[in-house]
């Protein structure tokens, strides 16, 4: 697969898919891993407790109302379990965020945004003749870092969480319109319970979590989940425990400098490992690479007048206002891995013409398929990391859950994962018994992922009984 970078200026000047130290990297990450669990000094994950059970219980016939709160869009959908056991959705809501922010609702933006949900639910209850003292959980995804506790009062029990990470800015920075009013400590969980109360629900059981901690609860026999989309982070698990953790390692662990190449190097961004994985920093990452290769091109006298011209022209475009850190999407990618050149050729509209070679769009090819199978290759590392200790605590028979947009949308990432984890295993566990499940993302616009695996979570509570 990675003979498939053939192209001299790309070997020549941007980083392997597979580095020479990529073992070395591993280690710094397992490394990472070992001391989250026994407290030494160097880089460890956050591996925030989140209360939520690895085991998954029997669905119950309950109904469960599931919130997405996501960088871009608020999900509200609702599950109910019919006679035969099959499960049902009712999506109820899908709105961007800024459509959430009502100034004739009094209040922060936060509180305008939860007051807006519930009210749009109620409605939407209403139409379909539902009733909402028939709901029985509520379960809310949260794409930020919580500190979550056990919650059991006034007949309700599961977990709330609160904001952490936020006032010192390594975490709450995907730029949801109501961030500026969130402050370490605020209590998002009791938050919504409050409003969704105000309105007349009486919720038996409550779960607040992270994405990742849900993605696992999606695949029942999952040991640990993983995410791979526009962020990345993995569960964690601590040695004897059998609650999930949330380890936000994609953004926890930075990249030693040793192993950082200067076509990565972008001066707003932490180096940290989601920058080779996750789908918006590949596509940053395509973009530096592709500036550095260009300028290292126009210096090089050996090279045609021609391309040096083209390259200082796409630098000339790129550069401007830093304009190459939002110049590139997914569907760029996709489309020059997929060789549909005339695709891409249409998505950039604006500076076409600046592309517009059969050669220059071959090296296009192989900058974005080098990005592509790098970010399969460590996102096989951090898989290995989700269960880690369990493999330590010499257990086997283990699965991943992984929740990703590149495997279903790049081609060759999970390719490259696939092959990179196969080898994993073969040097670090022979023998172990560990599969990976690429969760079937369905159709995502309302009904997610980690949707899914949060009503999990509030069965489980609900399961457990007051």
């Amino acid at each position: 697969m990675f003979n498939q970078i053939t192209h001299p200026l790309v070997l020549k000047y941007l980083p392997a898919a597979k580095p020479e130290n990529y073992d070395d990297l591993f280690d710094e990450l397992l490394a990472a891993a070992k001391r989250t669990s026994t407290g030494e000094e160097g880089q460890k994950f956050a591996a925030l407790q989140s209360f939520v059970p690895v085991e998954t219980s029997e669905a119950l016939s309950e109904q469960i109302l599931v919130i997405d709160v996501g960088g871009t869009y608020v999900r509200v959908a609702l599950r109910a379990i019919d006679a035969e056991g099959n499960c049902n959705w009712q999506a109820l809501l899908r709105a961007r965020n800024y459509e959430l922010i009502k100034e004739d609702i009094s209040g922060t933006l936060f509180s305008q945004m939860r007051e807006c949900v519930v009210r749009q639910v109620i409605d939407k209850l209403e139409e379909l003749s539902i009733d909402k003292a028939s709901i029985s959980g509520l379960g809310i995804v949260w794409s930020n870092a919580l500190n979550c506790y056990e919650l059991k009062e006034n007949g309700c029990r599961g977990v709330s969480g609160q904001v952490v990470g936020k006032d010192h800015g390594k975490f709450y920075v995907k730029g949801e319109p109501w961030n500026p009013d969130l402050h370490d400590g605020d209590d998002i969980g009791l938050a919504f319970l409050e409003t969704f109360k105000e309105f007349g629900f009486k919720m038996k059981a409550f779960v607040i979590s992270n994405d990742t901690i849900f993605t696992q609860k999606t695949v029942p026999e999952a040991t640990s989940g993983m995410v791979a989309s526009t962020g990345t982070n993995v569960t964690y698990i601590e040695p004897g425990e059998k609650l999930l953790r949330n380890s936000e390692a994609g953004n926890a662990f930075i990249v030693p400098e040793k192993f950082q190449h200067k076509a990565d190097q972008i001066s707003e961004d932490l180096f940290n490992i989601e920058c080779f994985i996750a789908g918006r920093a590949m596509q940053r990452r395509f973009a530096s690479h592709l500036v550095y290769l260009a300028k290292e091109i126009c210096s090089d006298n050996s090279q045609s007048k021609e391309l040096r011209g083209r390259c200082q022209k796409i630098l000339d475009r790129l550069c401007r206002d830093n304009f190459y850190l939002t110049a590139f999407k997914g569907k760029d990618l996709t489309a020059l891995v997929s060789k549909d050149f005339e695709r891409f050729l249409e998505l950039r509209e604006d500076d076409a013409e600046l592309y517009r070679d059969d050669e220059f769009l071959e090296l296009l090819r192989q900058i974005a398929l080098n990005i592509v199978l790098r970010g399969g290759t460590h996102a096989a590392m951090l898989a290995y990391v989700s269960v880690y200790n369990q493999l330590e605590n010499g257990e086997d028979g283990l699965v991943i859950a992984l929740d990703s947009s590149q495997a279903h949308l790049l081609p060759f990432y999970y390719d490259a994962f696939k092959q990179e984890f196969n080898q994993i295993l073969k040097s670090r566990c022979p023998g172990k018994d560990i599969s990976v499940e690429l969760i079937d993302q369905g159709e995502g616009r309302v009904i997610t992922v980690p949707m899914r695996g949060a009503a999990s979570a509030v069965n489980d509570f609900l399961a457990m009984g007051a």
